[in-house]
């Protein structure tokens, strides 16, 4: 049996399954229980879970969550506590990792395959002809971390010029709050709203996503760029926004060479979760 979750900064989504078949699926508010007593939990009541996967939104090392900044949680050493407790295995990576080895699965090893996904937060991860690029701590593609420009608000991860500040779920609700504006926390919203502060909200979340963008394009010259999370699925125009973006803002040569689109994987991070039991560390 195998619990595969993915665990976000606002929801988190596990299957249990059976030899393929599934046995319960369903989708929690990330603060109302903790990963470890979720565990805990699952594993009391299904005692013959024998792997356990895990896509987490935050910084993960050799199986030890480093941090966080849109989930609360401590440094956790989730896989020796758990493995040895319990007769199973588990493999937790970044949620963008293992998604990354999903993407790499739908399209190939030949591929080399940028992932840019929006949700609460801002992120990114390269898999390049099979191989994740990983940095020395697991921590190559957090994008969203690096800085932008000053803004009045304290980003999760301590600074405040974060470009996840600008661009992601969680900016949005913040500078729609910040202006007090009567609106819901949506793209869809602002674009409708008479209020000139919503369309700076909505230039500075459009100049921040196609920065993001093309710096990726440019640093790393991928042959597909796949947008993925909740704000780019319910936002499809802004594939189209990002291309014309990146053709003026991106170096000439990678910008020609790569294809923009939205992720084809409806679960892509479950599916990534999966996976890491049977993938070598790269």
């Amino acid at each position: 049996m195998e619990l595969l979750i993915d665990y976000g900064g606002t929801n988190f989504r596990y299957v249990i399954e059976n030899e393929g078949t599934l046995v319960q699926e369903e989708s929690l508010n990330s603060d109302d229980i903790s990963l470890k007593e979720f565990l805990i939990q699952k594993l009391g009541i299904f005692d013959k879970i024998s792997y356990i996967g895990i896509a987490f939104g935050g910084q993960v090392k050799d199986g030890v969550i480093l941090s966080a900044p849109n989930i609360k949680t401590p440094k956790f050493d989730i896989k020796s506590y758990f493995e040895s407790k319990y007769d199973l295995r588990l493999e937790i990576d970044n949620d963008l990792k293992a998604a990354a080895l999903a993407q790499s699965e739908l399209f190939g090893e030949k591929e080399s395959l940028m992932l840019l996904y929006m949700g609460t937060g801002l992120g990114s991860s390269f898999i390049d002809r099979g191989k994740i690029v990983r940095g020395v701590s697991n921590l190559a593609g957090e994008i969203g971390h690096i800085s932008y420009k000053e803004s009045p608000f304290i980003c999760g991860c301590g600074k405040d010029d974060c470009l996840e500040l600008f661009a992601s779920g969680s900016a949005l609700k913040r500078w729609i709050e910040h202006f007090a504006l009567d609106s819901d926390f949506s793209l869809e919203a602002l674009k409708k709203s008479k209020s000139p502060k919503a369309h700076v909200i909505l230039q500075n979340f459009h100049e921040a996503t196609v920065y993001a963008a093309s710096l990726l394009v440019t640093l790393f010259n991928p042959s597909k760029l796949i947008l993925g999370g909740g704000v780019f699925k319910n936002n499809p125009y802004l594939v189209e926004t990002i291309e014309r973006g990146v053709s003026k803002k991106a170096m000439k040569k990678p910008a020609s060479d790569v294809e923009i689109l939205i992720s084809k994987l409806k679960n892509a991070n479950l599916i990534g979760a999966k996976l890491l039991k049977n993938k070598k560390r790269n």
